[in-house]
């Protein structure tokens, strides 16, 4: 049989769908039909899995309305092709098939075969959808006689998943694995073949599995797996989720190398900023990378002295050494070819002398890709290519940075797209069109092999301008973060009073009084400089002190349990923004404290780091900030970290510039006083510039406040 004996009918857009009226004669309900699929593969819950895979393992099969009668119809068994492409067979209509295919967009029914008619009504992604060849095999496949008889239901229900390109395994199947194992009684044996495990062994992912039949099967393989009565489903979606991100970290330490976990640590303790940068020596790059990337190198140690750099390039799958599906030939010879543009760069560097020996060069070229996405989750930066190479850090990291890529890419205006596929995801900034030119191969010196994998090629035009915007972005991106997005402080501050209802409540910085007036227990307010109204913050207060002096000058003169009468149940430290004197306090106010009092502290968690300098007025990175001074303060939070490990702390985004929770407190604790000096020297020199605000907020592992809707985890125990 011929191709011309099949012919598509193609109806993905709003006219191609009106015309199936044509139809209509034939098929009376084929717009009902494509109509109601569309519509439910357009479900927003469809990114975690979509509706006719989901019903197949839960129930066997899925109902689609017939294009014949109008009434639905369940589908059974199915046949799977080498590109997973699949197609379902309905016992009440063996006329109708309904295809599967597209991996890019989780594999969403795409396509209606009616056998007879040999018409393909295709619906999908026109390039990834079901083409002629393709049902022309099935066509094959059914004229053999044991295809004759189709059973009511199929109990052999097959999983399949895997994919060479470990962003789309993720992006595209292990979130609907993600989404099976919230939905699936474990307790129940399914089969699930993997064709590729380029992010680790599907059984040690998931080991809720655990009493899943695991088998491993080559692509071209699995045309020989179908039977009559067995249901094959490739399951997908289109979202990596952060349970999926947290999943694949989590694998990834575990089989992290004694090596690779040693690199973590000297990055996370040695050097900022960590900056990636990949490299790409075939298609889809810049013809001038390493003079582009030796520029970018010289000028990001220039300006900070202990940085450091990641070079990424191709990475090898997991499953690389027991798959024979790779094609070993190919990944060697990119490997070999990205390496020798990173010994290119490294040479130049040394030459150069642009490194000091506070700043070094690491390459990841080559590496086990869950080597490569563990070492991005502590970098603060990126460079990269358009594409799977920047997913790695983009996708899985959620760190920032710059994206170069051709003109034809950049037209698509693909930021925010990119950004979507991820949850939390940062939106990546795109090189502009200004800083870029294609390459014309038709005015190259290549040779032919050169021209046939020259596709994409394009020139950086501009370096220095392509480096100060890279560098400009880093500004941006790292100086600087979204604002917070919880309840605002001073909604935070009344929650705690209402949830705690302290008989005893302490101030520090009170000046016009407006969280002052929260409080309803006994109060002490201290400030140097008062600008309240004393009947707007005394309330319902059985008592409140004001001390119009400094917190050091109070703290010498009075005792807070004596003034009092009882123990400190809850403190609130908003003096003075110089991190010895907030350290002070602290130091100040609990001994006076029993252990399940409450300290709370604000101004630790900046989002910009102008504010942050312990001297006010730096012109602000945001104009909607102006003005806003936080100093140096957040130091105390990392003092505490390191000195009290005893404390239990939280910090939690509250707008403007986040509180820190501190209890299970040590009255008697003489630690911070002892070495008060010692920290003092220790945290005078450190600048959160170099720091890091993304490094801040990761040491201090911000929280959303939405958590204390559901669990309160703070208990005075009066």
């Amino acid at each position: 049989m011929s191709h011309k004996d099949f012919y598509e009918v193609h109806c993905d857009n709003e006219n191609q769908f009106n015309e199936l009226a044509v139809h209509d004669d034939k098929f009376p309900y084929i717009r009902d039909c494509i109509a109601d699929i569309y519509s439910r593969n357009g479900a927003p819950q469809e990114a975690f899995g979509r509706w006719n895979h989901l019903d197949v393992v839960k129930h066997g099969g899925f109902e689609i309305i017939c294009p014949f009668s109008g009434i639905k119809i369940g589908s059974s068994d199915s046949i799977i092709l080498p590109n997973k492409t699949t197609f379902f067979r309905f016992p009440a209509q063996p006329d109708i098939l309904a295809a599967v295919a597209n991996l890019g967009q989780g594999f969403p029914i795409s396509s209606i075969i009616v056998l007879s008619a040999r018409i393909i009504f295709n619906f999908g992604d026109p390039l990834w959808g079901v083409k002629i060849a393709d049902a022309e095999k099935i066509l094959e496949i059914l004229s053999k006689q044991e295809w004759d008889i189709i059973s009511r239901e199929s109990k052999d229900v097959r999983i399949v998943v895997g994919d060479p390109n470990f962003a789309h395994y993720a992006w595209n199947q292990l979130v609907a694995l993600e989404t099976l194992a919230g939905i699936i009684d474990h307790s129940r044996s399914l089969s699930i073949i993997s064709t590729h495990e380029p992010l680790g062994q599907t059984s040690d992912l998931f080991p809720e599995f655990q009493n899943w039949i695991h088998s491993y099967h080559a692509d071209s393989l699995l045309l020989e797996l179908n039977k009559p009565g067995c249901t094959f489903v490739p399951v997908g979606g289109f979202r990596v989720t952060e349970r999926v991100r947290n999943r694949l970290m989590n694998y990834g330490s575990k089989k992290l190398s004694r090596e690779g976990v040693d690199l973590v640590e000297q990055i996370q303790g040695k050097y900022w900023p960590t900056i990636w940068l990949s490299v790409r020596t075939e298609n889809r790059t810049p013809v001038n990378q390493v003079q582009f990337l030796t520029v970018l190198i010289d000028r990001f140690s220039q300006k900070y002295p202990q940085c450091c750099f990641i070079i990424d390039g191709y990475s090898l799958q997991d499953d690389f050494p027991i798959n024979p599906s790779y094609d070993r030939y190919a990944a060697n010879k990119i490997i070999m070819s990205d390496k020798l543009a990173y010994e290119e760069i490294n040479r130049s560097v040394i030459l150069n002398k642009m490194l000091s020996d506070r700043q070094k060069i690491f390459s990841a070229i080559g590496e086990n890709v869950l080597y490569s996405l563990k070492i991005s989750s502590v970098v603060d930066f990126y460079c990269c290519h358009h594409g799977t190479i920047q997913h790695k850090i983009g996708w899985f990291s959620n760190k920032p940075g710059v994206i170069h890529c051709n003109s034809e890419i950049l037209q698509r205006n693909p930021a925010e797209w990119v950004a979507n596929q991820a949850e939390g995801s940062v939106f990546p900034s795109y090189c502009l069109e200004e800083f870029i030119k294609d390459v014309d191969i038709n005015n190259e010196n290549l040779s032919e092999e050169q021209i046939d994998l020259a596709h994409g090629l394009y020139w950086i035009a501009d370096i220095p301008k392509m480096v100060d915007f890279v560098l400009d972005k880093f500004d941006e991106t790292l100086l600087s973060v979204e604002d917070h997005k919880g309840l605002h402080y001073t909604d935070l501050l009344t929650l705690f009073h209402r949830k705690l209802n302290p008989r005893s409540y302490l101030e520090i910085g009170v000046q016009k009084g407006v969280t002052f007036s929260l409080s309803q227990a006994r109060s002490i307010g201290v400030d140097p400089e008062f600008q309240i109204n004393a009947d707007s913050i005394v309330g319902e207060k059985p008592s409140a002190l004001l001390f119009q002096t400094t917190s050091d000058e109070f703290f010498d003169n009075y005792r807070v349990d004596a003034l009092l009468g009882v123990p400190l149940d809850m403190a609130f430290l908003d003096g003075m923004h110089h991190f010895e004197y907030l350290l002070r306090d602290f130091i100040n106010v609990e001994k006076f404290c029993r252990p399940s009092s409450v300290i709370l502290m604000h101004d630790c968690l900046p989002v910009e780091v102008p504010m942050a300098d312990r001297a006010p007025g730096l012109p602000s990175i945001r104009e909607s900030r102006s003005g806003a001074w936080t100093g140096d303060v957040w130091k105390v939070f990392l003092i505490l970290k390191k000195y009290r490990p005893d404390l239990k702390i939280v910090a939690y985004d509250a707008p403007p510039t986040g509180l820190i929770v501190v209890t299970n407190l040590s009255p008697n604790s003489i630690i911070l006083k002892q070495n008060y000096s010692k920290i003092i020297e220790e945290m005078s020199g450190l600048d959160l510039k170099e720091f890091g605000l993304s490094r801040l907020f990761a040491e201090c592992d911000v929280q959303s406040t939405s958590v204390l809707e559901n669990e309160w985890p703070f208990d005075l125990m009066l």
